[in-house]
């Protein structure tokens, strides 16, 4: 009987640490995304509008680059050469173009399973997070959450975008800065700047918090100013490095100097044009023919610079209702951007309730953490705070909050635990 006890013991122990290992977290979040995929034939993407759904912008990017036409045609082969993105993602669907068809459904199944991977290694980077910071308990269950949760599928299986791969950055970002804090190596500071340049080239929003991780570092583990502008020079170099060939590429193609990207002045107008906050009141010229040939006529850099001009001078003339509608950015942000565009309107309801709910639980934990003095609580709130302030003064869509959802995730697991230890004083896994 003892026996048989002990090795019923031992299956237990053994299917624990099977489930608490973030490597096996993984392997089961991209089992369900790519089962997700094959289930649902998500990679037959409708071909109207000349595949138009296929990555829309970024889509006509890849073809131009697979067709050996360079970083150009983002609208029409009239549109000529852009800077209308940063290059990374348009660059590897180029390739799994070249390689697998332009449009084709062998392409979409490729760039799907390859941001269903993006997804499920933030399981990893989650765990990580969480382990170095909030314990192994918040960590477990933020990464199964991240794993299992049906928002976190959709994403990467549904959308051709950068999306998943900029949510798996920004936390290996985070984990990389709580890192390096202890380290002075400059091997490791070159890595962190190359790193930042990838971020850089694929997601510039997230340069937002870069300041915060570097002061983060600098007050966690103090260090001589010698020593740390030392670090700093190897990092910035480093960075540069990578940064460097997209600068140097739109000043001789563009004429202008160009980073990250040329689009600020377009962002900001369609959030702030006088028609009211609603996305039909003003198509870009991937759908708008008249708004095409406008920008087929000024060229990129002017059409950009009319349509800043614009955004500013109604910004100017109507304070009252560009404060009103920044406002509403910054709900929209949190509770998801709604479909109609339009708060506490029928279906939306529901959903923009729930996220609600779970945005304030975030930023409970949030506070919790802070109260508890938790190392890194500043990595947390400096992420949220600087990362979304770009779109709360240009515009807001539902995947633009989609990079910090890990983070999120992590602070709503740590609220709930925590409110478990109050209730039950116990916690909901043992932390070895």
């Amino acid at each position: 009987m003892k026996a048989g006890v002990t090795e019923a013991s031992r299956s237990t122990s053994r299917i624990l640490i099977l489930l608490t290992s973030p490597w096996f977290i993984v392997a089961v979040a991209f089992a369900l995304r790519l089962e997700n995929i094959l289930g649902h034939h998500l990679y037959l993407i409708p071909t109207d509008n000349d595949h138009a759904l296929f990555g829309f912008e970024m889509g006509r990017l890849a073809r131009s680059i697979a067709m050996s036409r360079g970083f150009s045609q983002v609208f029409d082969p009239a549109s000529g050469p852009t800077a209308w993105w940063t290059p990374v993602f348009p660059l590897l669907l180029g390739g799994i173009f070249k390689i697998f068809g332009i449009y084709s459904a062998a392409s979409a199944f490729v760039i799907l399973s390859l941001n269903s991977s993006f997804s499920a290694l933030t399981c990893y980077t989650i765990f990580f997070v969480a382990c170095e910071t909030l314990g192994r308990t918040t960590a477990t269950v933020s990464a199964w959450v991240w794993a299992l949760l049906p928002y976190a599928i959709y994403w990467p299986t549904h959308h051709i975008w950068e999306t998943s791969l900029s949510a798996f950055l920004l936390t290996l970002a985070i984990f990389c800065a709580l890192r390096m804090a202890e380290s002075h190596s400059l091997i490791h500071w070159t890595g962190f700047g190359l790193l930042w340049g990838f971020i850089a080239l694929t997601n510039a929003a997230m340069l937002s918090f870069l300041p915060i991780a570097l002061l983060w570092i600098w007050r966690t583990h103090p260090r001589s100013l010698v020593a740390y502008f030392r670090e700093l020079g190897i990092f910035a170099f480093a960075l540069t490095l990578v940064v460097f060939p997209w600068i140097l590429r739109n000043e001789k193609v563009m004429g202008k100097f160009i980073f990250p990207r040329s689009d600020f002045g377009f962002e900001l107008y369609v959030g702030n044009h006088g028609e009211g906050y609603s996305r039909e009141s003003f198509r870009g010229p991937f759908w708008n023919l008249a708004e095409r040939e406008k920008y087929d006529q000024l060229g990129e850099i002017i059409y950009m610079s009319e349509k800043q001009r614009l955004g500013i001078a109604f910004m100017e003339q109507h304070p009252g209702a560009f404060v009103v509608s920044t406002l509403e950015r910054v709900l929209f942000f949190w509770i998801t951007a709604p479909d109609e565009y339009w708060l506490l309107r029928g279906r939306n309801l529901f959903r923009q309730g729930v996220f609600l709910t779970l945005s304030l639980t975030g930023f409970a934990g949030l506070y919790l953490a802070n109260k508890n003095r938790v190392r890194g609580i500043l990595l947390f709130g400096g992420v949220l705070f600087f990362y979304p302030l770009v779109y709360y003064v240009t515009h807001v869509e539902a995947r633009y909050s989609h990079p910090l959802a890990p983070v999120m995730i992590i602070l709503i697991v740590y609220a709930i635990s925590e409110l478990y230890i109050a209730l039950t004083n116990s916690p909901i896994l043992p932390e070895n």
